[in-house]
């Protein structure tokens, strides 16, 4: 994983637009502090409702089903909950739990042996659209 971030982080960097280096970080690894985004809109959050989003993590409050069925009734609070999050710079703790399922790489692999396995993370739903939104603005 970490060969990842830090391919992740060489490609971001190669991205950089006119950014100023962050006060708070004497790491030039990151010079980039994101500090403001844009509102998003109920039409923004709605435009995800039509992508599928038919997984549930046990984490849920509300399992999917019923969420994509109340879109609608839901969707000022969805947008208000993503918002704050964003102004606040602040994700709520229960949005910040995955639950981890380690699945074998390949088929027939030793299931004793650690490194046989990936993590797969599950997150609320409410915290993909949040993860959603940040990546279409």
């Amino acid at each position: 994983f970490k060969e990842k971030i830090v391919k992740i982080q060489r490609s971001l960097s190669d991205k950089q637009i006119n950014a100023e280096p962050s006060p708070y970080s004497d790491d030039p690894a990151y010079p980039v502090e994101l500090c403001q985004f844009n509102k998003v809109t109920e039409e923004e959050v709605r435009a995800l409702a039509s992508k599928p989003m038919s997984k549930s993590c046990n984490l849920d409050s509300v399992p999917s089903i019923i969420l994509k069925g109340c879109y609608g009734t839901l969707l000022p609070i969805i947008a208000q909950i993503v918002n704050v999050s964003l102004s606040t710079g602040v994700m709520s703790e229960a949005l910040k739990l995955a639950e981890l399922k380690p699945t074998l790489k390949k088929f027939g692999a030793d299931h004793e042996e650690y490194p046989n396995f990936c993590p797969i993370s599950n997150l609320p739903m409410i915290s993909k659209v949040v993860e959603k939104l940040l990546l279409n603005s």
